[in-house]
């Protein structure tokens, strides 16, 4: 399932972390170029990933949301 906008959400999740992609990709336990798919809109990012960046973060489920 495609999430219209996600990508620029997960990037502005990981910039309010102050977090490089590499950082992020580290965190998610993906490669950094994986990473870029996502946040660029190029590869679903998987439910479970998408748990895991809000689970880092102090952002509720809700605000990942279009």
């Amino acid at each position: 399932m495609t999430v219209e906008g996600l990508g620029h959400r997960l990037s502005a999740i990981r910039r309010q972390e102050k977090l490089s992609q590499e950082e992020m990709a580290e965190r998610l336990h993906v490669s950094r170029s994986a990473y870029q798919y996502y946040e660029r809109g190029e590869r679903d990012l998987p439910g479970s990933l998408l748990l895991k960046a809000v689970s880092y973060t102090h952002l509720r489920a809700h605000e990942t949301r279009g």
